[in-house]
């Protein structure tokens, strides 16, 4: 079994289609998310280090500000992986989940495409 294979078969609890709670693997979420919700894969950055929270940020002298900001240039940022939603909400999955959502979605929207110039 590849790792790709063993991460999309992890049981989840999650809510499907029918807004019913149910059990089911990784890609069934996936397929149900897309195909049934109408959900979008999409990525974004973010920075490593988080920001200090404004409490924080106020309690903290410039030097220590001026450090937390050096930290967070020299850590960078990362990729992140979700699941927009039809009200604009995003649902954060892991990169092998993204993977298989958007090679899933690319298929989808191909079918799509192809009915409209059927019809």
């Amino acid at each position: 079994m590849t790792r790709q294979n063993a991460i999309l078969s992890q049981m989840v609890r999650f809510l499907d289609s029918k807004n019913t709670w149910r059990v089911g693997s990784r890609r069934e979420f996936i397929n149900d998310a897309v195909f049934g919700l109408g959900y979008t894969p999409m990525s974004w950055e973010e920075n490593r280090i988080k920001d200090m929270s404004s409490a924080a940020y106020f309690r903290a002298t410039a030097r220590e500000q001026e450090e937390h900001e050096r930290r967070q240039e020299a850590a960078g940022t990362k990729t992140c992986y979700g699941l927009r939603t039809t009200t604009g909400e995003t649902v954060v999955i892991c990169k092998t989940e993204y993977d298989y959502a958007v090679q899933i979605f690319a298929g989808y929207e191909q079918v799509q495409e192809d009915r409209r110039t059927t019809a």
